[in-house]
């Protein structure tokens, strides 16, 4: 689990009903995990669209890396790594 000590697991999903997935109960202790879950509110959602688009609120601070669509594996290799927070990957034009 690329998660470090004491760090938060956020599952961020509506999956479908009965989906199960195992879960190393170990590494949850021994790294003392929080596990958080977490869906789209439609409410909160729309306001936070809406303040990012008015330039109210800025997101550049949150993006630490951007790679060009042609280096998407080692954009989704950097997104594991600790010194990234939010990794975009830019479509090619």
């Amino acid at each position: 689990m690329c998660v470090i000590g004491g760090g938060t697991i956020l599952l961020f999903s509506v999956p479908k009903p009965g989906v199960h997935h195992s879960l190393n109960l170990e590494d949850v202790f021994n790294k003392e995990l929080k596990i958080v879950g977490s869906r789209i509110n439609p409410d909160t959602h729309a306001r936070a669209v809406s303040l990012i688009n008015s330039g109210r609120i800025s997101l550049d601070r949150l993006i630490t890396h951007t790679y060009p669509l042609e280096k998407l594996e080692d954009a989704i290799i950097k997104q594991t790594e600790n010194d990234s927070i939010k990794v975009v990957v830019e479509p090619s034009i």
